[in-house]
This record gives structure tokens, sequence and C-alpha cells, in this order.
């Protein structure tokens, strides 16, 4: 999102199998932290200065802990570090991470299928309602 509208969406099939919903989690979002580092940058250019950092959404409590703790831990040993540039990104200031509650992740309106109630909620907050 840049102001109220949504500049960029991704949804693909993982190129991988994960063992864990942590380990899906974290690579998605080290494929979110990709494209908002670039996003970023682009927008720096057309702004000519630092335009802060970027912030990325999560709803799974385990791929935020993973990402903001770098100790290693018997659990993550399996993710391969390639994925870690989530945790270089976050030290270097280009992104902050905040913790969403699933069903207020707007996301979820391009990946999910959802009730009457839940579409038209997340519908409202992309700013997708026609205007009648």
């Amino acid at each position: 999102m840049l102001g109220d509208s949504c500049v960029s969406w991704y949804s693909a099939k993982q190129k991988g199998v994960s063992t864990s919903t942590a380990q899906a989690e974290y690579i998605a979002l080290s494929q979110a932290t990709k494209e908002a580092v670039f996003l970023r940058q682009l927008l720096s250019e057309f702004e000519g200065g630092d335009v802060g950092h970027a912030i990325i959404k999560e709803d799974n409590q385990a791929a935020l802990s993973i990402a903001q703790n770098p100790v290693f831990h018997s659990k993550t040993k399996h993710i391969d570090v390639c994925y870690h540039f989530v945790r270089e990104a976050l030290a270097d200031g280009q992104i902050g991470l905040e913790y969403c509650s699933s069903k207020d992740m707007m996301a979820d309106i391009f990946t999910k299928p959802l009730s009457k109630v839940q579409f038209e909620k997340l519908r409202t907050l992309l700013n997708l309602c026609a205007k009648l």
C-alpha cells in the first residue's frame, strides 16, 4: 500500500516443500521483503531522498519471531540462508515488521475464499468499492 492505494500484490505457489507453516510464512515474508526493498528504492528515486522504512504486515507469529531473532534455533536450521534476507533488511532499517491479525490481513481478498462479510470488509479497506 502507498497511502490508501494498493501498488503491489503477488501470489504464487512456492517452489519448494516447507516442513512447517512457519517456514512457508517466512519464505513468503522473504519475497515480500524483496518487493518492499525494491519499491522503497524506486520511491526514493522519485522523491530524491530517504522515504523511511517499508512496513510489512505478517499474521504468523513464528515467522515474525524467526525474522526478529537472529539466534540460531534447531527449528530454523533447515531454512535456506537466502531467505534470511529479511533479517538483513530489518537490521538495515529498510523494512519494519508488524503483526497483523488474520482477520485484518488485506491480502487475503486475493488468496483465500472469504465469507461475504469478510470480503466486503477487506474490499472497503482496499478502496475497491464501486462508487454508485
